[in-house]
């Protein structure tokens, strides 16, 4: 098959889709893609211990529409607990108490 007559075939195939949907579908569609893949990512980013999530997403609704993720630096947080957990957790070993469920 010639390489015009794959980029015919591909190009039929792309504009029945995009008529079967409506415009308020395809945007739709586009917006939980989107998010999703921004999810994945921000996950990813965090098993890497990475200091850098996606913060925004922006949209133009065109025909395709077209995404830009933003992205944000967020703030390293300490490894050490904060003091309110540290106390919990002393009231709780001395108190040995325990909380029927």
């Amino acid at each position: 098959m010639s390489l015009f007559k794959k980029v015919s075939m591909y190009w039929k195939k792309f504009t029945e889709k995009a008529k079967s949907y409506s415009a308020d579908e395809l945007v739709a569609d586009s917006i939980i893609k989107a998010g999703k893949k921004k999810d994945k990512v921000n996950v990813i980013l965090q098993e890497k211990d990475s200091l850098y999530r996606i913060s925004h997403i922006e949209m133009d609704i065109d025909f395709p529409p077209s995404v830009v993720f933003k992205i944000g630096k967020i703030p390293k947080q300490n490894s050490t607990p904060k003091l309110n957990e540290l106390e919990q957790s002393e009231l709780t070993e001395n108190n040995n108490t325990s909380v029927e469920p």
